[in-house]
């Protein structure tokens, strides 16, 4: 009888394992369900983990390994796009590219430290990547947070394009996205989303890396869940066993629907601008979706990932309790060669920022 039940237990852990896999291949907009199991695909990996050491060790039953044994070769690609090792190589003619969702530099200081926008300009002065791409990004004309101007000076970057979303106080406070180059920049441009997405967008610069060669970058900030300070009690509340109610769950579950719609046609948006440009292209930023997800599918397509060229671990991009969250990206055409791929585990924004080094050819 027990051993019946386990049997059901682990097909229902299995085909769960097989839609988080798969999930990367349904557009939310049409069953958004899968693509919250994809979240899930490192934990249901683990508990299918846990049933092949169940069924060899405690009930010696060889032939119900193959329940989980085969929903996890059928979903291994997903596996390895969120875990790798590998060794860095470093040539001399790599191009450095950082990206970083620096939460305004702590504009509301919500690490309650108020020496953490000094310590985020120190990070950035003390790495001096080629090419910088900052999502929620904030600057004032006139104020302290001068942010474009302490930028420039203290890194020397003679070029930039900041991609305006918002702005207050006659456009003296400003959000949105920018990207610095010590490169010249030859164009720019925004893809705006819909009139709701404020804070979200994605800007591209081509630029001149070398003389008469040039390479497309993509910075990138997609839907934002939006939840709420209420909403993170509850889900800490869940954590740790205590009352929750149907109400508070329905109001997240509905937030996560909007938020994975949104970014798959957001994602649609941006690829198909990019594969409107014929030469080489970055696409890079906080695409608040992880590597089991149909945005990152979307995106990466045709694309190299270049934390499954040269990262090593998780990768985790996203400062909470969880180790498996790599939400932020770097993917490149096949002809970059990815020599090195970095996370910085400093918890100045509630984003790590990641850098890699190019060799564009």
């Amino acid at each position: 009888m027990v051993r019946s039940l386990f049997v059901y237990i682990n097909i229902f852990l299995a085909i769960l394992l097989l839609l988080s896999g798969w999930s990367i291949y349904l557009n939310p907009t049409t069953f958004w369900l899968p693509a919250l199991l994809g979240l899930g695909y490192p934990f249901l990996l683990v508990l299918n983990l846990a049933f092949i050491f169940i069924w060899l060790f405690l009930f010696k039953r060889k032939k119900a390994v193959f329940i989980s044994f085969i929903s996890i070769i059928l979903t291994w690609s997903s596996f390895t796009s969120i875990f790798n090792i590998s060794a860095a190589a470093r040539s001399a003619g790599d191009v450095s590219l950082m990206t970083w969702n620096v939460k305004n530099f702590d504009l509301y200081n919500w690490s309650e430290n108020e020496e953490t926008h000094e310590l985020m300009m120190q990070l950035l002065e003390q790495e001096k990547p080629d090419i910088l791409c900052i999502q929620e990004f904030y600057t004032e004309t006139k104020g302290k947070f001068k942010n474009i101007k302490e930028i420039k000076q203290r890194l020397g970057y003679k070029y930039y394009y900041f991609g305006e979303t918002f702005s207050v106080k006659n456009g003296t406070k400003k959000w949105g996205l920018v990207t610095f180059s010590k490169f010249p920049i030859k164009d720019h441009g925004i893809i705006s989303f819909d009139s709701g997405a404020r804070l979200n967008a994605c800007i591209f610069t081509d630029i001149e890396y070398k003389k008469d060669s040039l390479v497309r970058v993509y910075n990138t900030h997609l839907q934002s869940l939006h939840l709420a300070d209420e909403d993170y009690k509850y889900l800490s509340e869940i954590k740790e066993d205590k009352k929750t109610d149907l109400e508070s769950s329905k109001k997240i579950l509905k937030k996560l629907k909007a938020g994975f719609e949104k970014r798959s046609t957001q994602a649609e948006k941006i690829k198909a601008h990019a594969n409107s440009f014929e030469g080489k292209k970055i696409i890079c930023g906080d695409f608040n979706d992880t590597p089991t997800s149909y945005t990152h599918q979307v995106l990466s397509k045709g694309l190299c990932d270049a934390f499954k060229e040269k990262g090593v671990g998780f990768g985790k991009t996203l400062v909470n309790p969880s180790p498996f969250f790599r939400i932020d990206f770097i993917l490149a055409t096949p002809c970059i060669d990815v020599n090195s791929y970095e996370t910085f585990s400093k918890k100045y924004s509630d984003h790590y920022p990641v850098k890699a080094f190019l060799e564009l050819n």
